[in-house]
Protein backbone atom coordinates (compact mmCIF):
# COMPACT_ATOMS: atom_id res chain seq x y z
CA UNK A 1 0.00 0.00 0.00
CA UNK A 2 1.45 3.36 -1.03
CA UNK A 3 1.76 6.39 1.26
CA UNK A 4 -1.24 8.16 -0.33
CA UNK A 5 -3.42 5.05 0.13
CA UNK A 6 -2.37 4.78 3.80
CA UNK A 7 -3.18 8.44 4.42
CA UNK A 8 -6.56 8.07 2.68
CA UNK A 9 -7.40 4.97 4.76
CA UNK A 10 -6.62 6.90 7.95
CA UNK A 11 -8.72 9.88 6.85
CA UNK A 12 -11.69 7.64 6.05
CA UNK A 13 -11.87 6.68 9.75
CA UNK A 14 -11.56 10.32 10.85
CA UNK A 15 -14.43 12.79 11.18
CA UNK A 16 -12.92 14.48 8.12
CA UNK A 17 -13.68 11.38 6.04
CA UNK A 18 -16.90 10.39 7.80
CA UNK A 19 -18.41 13.86 7.34
CA UNK A 20 -17.01 14.07 3.80
CA UNK A 21 -15.18 17.31 4.61
CA UNK A 22 -13.83 18.90 1.44
CA UNK A 23 -11.09 21.06 2.95
CA UNK A 24 -7.62 20.49 1.53
CA UNK A 25 -5.34 22.19 4.06
CA UNK A 26 -5.04 21.97 7.81
CA UNK A 27 -8.25 20.63 9.29
CA UNK A 28 -8.85 19.62 12.88
CA UNK A 29 -11.36 16.97 11.72
CA UNK A 30 -8.45 14.99 10.21
CA UNK A 31 -7.14 14.47 13.76
CA UNK A 32 -10.39 13.15 15.25
CA UNK A 33 -10.64 9.38 14.74
CA UNK A 34 -13.63 7.17 15.40
CA UNK A 35 -12.54 4.32 17.67
CA UNK A 36 -15.91 2.54 17.93
CA UNK A 37 -19.64 2.99 18.50
CA UNK A 38 -21.56 1.39 21.37
CA UNK A 39 -25.30 2.11 21.33
CA UNK A 40 -25.85 5.87 21.49
CA UNK A 41 -22.19 6.60 22.23
CA UNK A 42 -19.31 7.14 19.81
CA UNK A 43 -15.78 6.87 21.17
CA UNK A 44 -13.31 9.26 19.55
CA UNK A 45 -9.58 9.83 19.86
CA UNK A 46 -7.95 13.14 19.02
CA UNK A 47 -4.24 13.15 18.17
CA UNK A 48 -2.02 15.69 16.40
CA UNK A 49 -2.17 15.33 12.64
CA UNK A 50 -0.89 18.54 11.11
CA UNK A 51 -0.44 22.23 11.78
CA UNK A 52 -4.12 22.50 12.80
CA UNK A 53 -2.80 21.78 16.30
CA UNK A 54 -0.98 24.38 18.35
CA UNK A 55 1.62 22.19 20.09
CA UNK A 56 2.82 25.08 22.25
CA UNK A 57 -0.67 25.63 23.73
CA UNK A 58 -2.51 22.31 24.05
CA UNK A 59 -5.31 23.85 26.15
CA UNK A 60 -6.16 26.20 23.30
CA UNK A 61 -6.33 23.25 20.90
CA UNK A 62 -8.53 21.26 23.31
CA UNK A 63 -10.95 24.20 23.54
CA UNK A 64 -10.93 24.53 19.76
CA UNK A 65 -11.71 20.81 19.42
CA UNK A 66 -14.69 21.14 21.77
CA UNK A 67 -16.02 24.10 19.78
CA UNK A 68 -15.67 22.20 16.49
CA UNK A 69 -17.51 19.16 17.86
CA UNK A 70 -20.35 21.30 19.22
CA UNK A 71 -20.59 23.30 15.99
CA UNK A 72 -20.75 20.11 13.89
CA UNK A 73 -22.98 18.19 16.34
CA UNK A 74 -25.96 17.69 14.00
CA UNK A 75 -23.85 16.38 11.14
CA UNK A 76 -21.92 14.10 13.51
CA UNK A 77 -25.12 12.78 15.08
CA UNK A 78 -26.64 12.05 11.65
CA UNK A 79 -23.50 10.44 10.27
CA UNK A 80 -22.81 8.22 13.30
CA UNK A 81 -26.35 7.74 14.64
CA UNK A 82 -25.31 8.64 18.20
CA UNK A 83 -26.33 11.02 20.99
CA UNK A 84 -23.01 11.35 22.82
CA UNK A 85 -19.32 11.53 22.02
CA UNK A 86 -16.75 10.23 24.47
CA UNK A 87 -13.49 11.92 23.51
CA UNK A 88 -9.91 11.20 24.58
CA UNK A 89 -7.39 13.87 23.63
CA UNK A 90 -3.68 13.04 23.26
CA UNK A 91 -0.57 14.92 22.32
CA UNK A 92 2.43 13.08 20.95
CA UNK A 93 3.23 11.41 24.28
CA UNK A 94 0.37 11.51 26.80
CA UNK A 95 -3.37 11.77 27.30
CA UNK A 96 -4.16 15.46 27.86
CA UNK A 97 -7.94 15.49 28.35
CA UNK A 98 -11.10 13.41 28.23
CA UNK A 99 -14.64 14.73 27.91
CA UNK A 100 -18.17 13.82 26.88
CA UNK A 101 -20.12 15.85 24.33
CA UNK A 102 -23.91 15.60 24.66
CA UNK A 103 -25.04 16.17 21.07
CA UNK A 104 -28.73 16.57 21.96
CA UNK A 105 -28.11 19.07 24.77
CA UNK A 106 -25.33 20.86 22.86
CA UNK A 107 -22.91 20.85 25.79
CA UNK A 108 -19.86 19.26 27.32
CA UNK A 109 -21.25 17.18 30.19
CA UNK A 110 -17.98 16.19 31.83
CA UNK A 111 -14.35 16.96 31.37
CA UNK A 112 -11.11 15.76 32.93
CA UNK A 113 -8.02 17.82 32.30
Amino acid sequence: MGMNAMIQAQLNNSLHGILNCRCEGNCLLKSIDLNHIDGDDAFLEVEPYDAAFNQSNVDETIDRTKRVLLRRRKAISRALGVKRLSVNFYDEWTMKDAFVVDLEENKITSSVN
